[in-house]
């Protein structure tokens, strides 16, 4: 992963999607940052009032971390002194005066990146390589060494349709949850595409899918497959609705508190389980927390399943079964 991301920087990482951290294709960098820069809720006065800023001042800091970074990775301390304790900031000649240098100071070494983010969604800012533990920063755009492009309502649409494509038929709701806006703004923004879109009925479900993928979509065959998913797939992310995907009552055990998404096991598209991975003394341990019960075929499948995991892993993985 270092190699991808800092030595062939073929990708980048920032926060993106609702606001959290994802990896991104570089060679899309321009279409990604175009879209991200209509995430503009830290401008709205809830925001501001909430960590106690003006619109001028987090538009002068976000500024300064543009100015403040580059190629050469800084951590958040680094950073932090680089603009409020340097020639960025000055108290008299910015609007972020001394009574603001503390409350800037603790957001930008915070870890979740309330006054860093701005910065991102503009290109400004990208993770760079962690250094004795510590994270740090550099200049998306000079790291990556591209450009910025402008504001561009196409490259929204290109969200749409990238969406579309992965967890459609879905709705502009759907879609609005998953980038991490209100639905209004993603309803207009479907209108804008309708000739783009065809609408599908999904055994009462109704959602868009995209022209283009059509003929991939009638295609398709089913075929019954068995899957162990890491924490926070992206599967399991965008899926919506969610009833479709694991039943109600054990849809807890897999969103959990604070944002944290299960491992899961999945069977035919479908959420059955949970699993977690324990490592002691050189033995692999897997503890699968079933929701419903496998077919023999399935079970055959999972086993399949383990024996790549014990094949990445270089031991045997030894499974052990409860249920949920």
């Amino acid at each position: 992963m270092q190699e991808l991301l800092f030595k062939e920087k073929s990708a980048f990482r920032t926060w993106s999607m609702r606001g959290t951290l994802h990896l991104l294709p570089s060679f899309e960098f321009r279409t990604y940052i175009g879209a991200l820069k209509t995430r503009e809720g830290y401008r709205n006065g809830a925001w501001l009032r909430y960590f106690g800023v003006t619109l001028e001042e987090i538009d002068s800091i976000t500024k300064a971390i543009g100015e403040a970074l580059g190629t050469i990775p800084l951590t958040r301390k680094e950073l932090a002194e680089r603009i409020f304790k340097g020639e960025r900031l000055r108290p008299g000649e910015t609007p972020v005066g001394n009574r603001r240098m503390t409350v800037g100071t603790h957001r930008i070494l915070s870890s979740w990146g309330e006054f860093l983010k701005p910065a991102a969604y503009n290109g400004l800012l990208a993770c760079g390589p962690n250094r004795d533990g510590e994270a740090t920063f550099v200049r998306a755009d000079r790291f990556l060494g591209t450009k910025i492009g402008p504001d561009s309502a196409e490259s929204m649409k290109e969200m749409v349709r990238k969406y579309l494509s992965c967890y459609g038929p879905a709705t502009h709701d759907d879609f609005a949850r998953w980038w991490g806006t209100q639905p209004a703004p993603a309803k207009r923004l479907f209108k804008s595409m309708e000739d783009e879109l065809v609408p599908v009925d999904v055994e009462g479900y109704n959602g868009w899918i995209t022209k283009a993928d059509c003929d991939a979509l009638w295609s398709v065959t089913q075929d019954s497959q068995v899957r162990l998913l890491p924490n926070f797939d992206s599967y399991v992310i965008g899926f919506r609705p969610r009833d479709l995907l694991v039943r109600g009552d054990a849809a807890s055990l897999v969103f959990r508190p604070q944002g944290w998404i299960s491992p899961v096991l999945l069977v035919d598209g479908r959420i059955v389980g949970t699993w977690e991975r324990s490592a002691r003394n050189g033995n692999n341990g897997l503890k699968i927390r079933l929701f419903e019960r496998l077919t023999s075929s399935h079970k055959e499948a999972l086993r399949d399943e383990i024996r790549a995991m014990s094949d990445y892993f270089g031991s045997d993985v030894a499974a052990a079964f409860e249920r949920g």
